[in-house]
């Protein structure tokens, strides 16, 4: 699974976080939150991986959003 992070920073702003890296930050919640989506559905799509992402602030960690790989179909061929 792949794991987009909103944090808070100390500014009271947020930054978004993959796999280590900061990928933006001094956003207000609502735009992060939109962006972090945006980034995960992206990525889910181009790598067919789930993602899912989260919220860290005072101490709580929250999962806002999950995107997971769809089930198989299964189809049977009649001749």
């Amino acid at each position: 699974m792949i794991a987009y992070t909103l944090k808070q920073d100390d500014d009271g702003q947020w930054s978004i976080r993959c796999m280590g890296s900061t990928l933006a930050s001094g956003l207000p919640l609502e735009p992060a939150r939109r962006q972090a989506y945006e980034m995960a559905h992206a990525a889910h799509m181009a790598l067919g991986r789930p993602t899912c992402v989260e919220v860290i602030s005072a101490g709580a960690n929250l999962h806002v959003a999950i995107e997971a790989q769809p089930q198989p179909v299964c189809r049977s061929a009649t001749a």
